[in-house]
């Protein structure tokens, strides 16, 4: 979606930007008469994906059909977002568009042992994910210590050495069918600041601490 002609710039371009920003409100405008091809392929596959979801468009103004429109999907899908630490940990829900349902959150004392620890969070997952009508499409942990990113194996976690060697993000992802993805806590607290604190209109930045 990112390169290629300008039918294919303007839908990566609407596309990344609302989910950049995290904008749930943002939507994509495609007038019937100039969709093209790609542009309807595209939608059609993002549609399918839950990562957009159709709304209503504006009225059409004189003769044609009115715009469809569509904006970033936060109604049938959700994702996961997981935090390890020394004392507490804990797995909480929100939507495409950036929102967290902070009625939802699952915090626990951090277990003793690494198995124990994937027992639960995947009960808490499984708890988020205890719906028919929405689709968790993947989840996010934020983890301490030396983190091998392309293996998603961490290396050494001096804060919490049971950590180490292993792959949370592979075992949970066998334990809830779903796909994993493991960070550094650096990188989520980086993330973080972007999506929701004073970094927010900002593309490049630097936190230190």
């Amino acid at each position: 979606l990112v390169v290629g002609d300008a039918a294919r710039s303007r839908l990566a371009d609407a596309v990344a930007t609302a989910f950049r920003e995290g904008d749930g409100d943002a939507t994509l405008l495609f007038p019937e008469a100039v969709v093209s091809p790609f542009e309807g392929q595209a939608v059609t596959r993002l549609l399918g994906a839950g990562l957009l979801e159709e709304i209503d468009g504006p009225p059409a103004v004189g003769a044609g059909r009115p715009a469809k429109a569509y904006r970033v999907a936060r109604n049938k899908v959700r994702v996961l977002g997981a935090w390890l630490d020394t004392l507490r940990c804990g797995v909480a829900t929100g939507s495409l568009d950036g929102s967290i349902d902070r009625d939802r959150i699952e915090r626990f004392p951090t277990p003793k042992n690494y198995n124990e620890l994937i027992t639960a969070l995947a009960e808490r997952a499984r708890k988020l994910m205890n719906s028919a009508e929405i689709t968790t499409l993947g989840m996010g942990i934020s983890t301490p210590g030396s983190v091998d990113v392309p293996n998603q194996r961490v290396v050494s976690s001096p804060n919490m050495h049971l950590l180490d060697g292993k792959s949370p993000s592979r075992d949970l992802a066998k334990k809830l069918g779903i796909e994993v993805v493991m960070f550094h806590d650096t990188t989520a607290a980086c993330l973080a600041e972007q999506q929701y604190g004073v970094a927010r209109d900002l593309s490049d930045f630097v936190q230190i601490g």
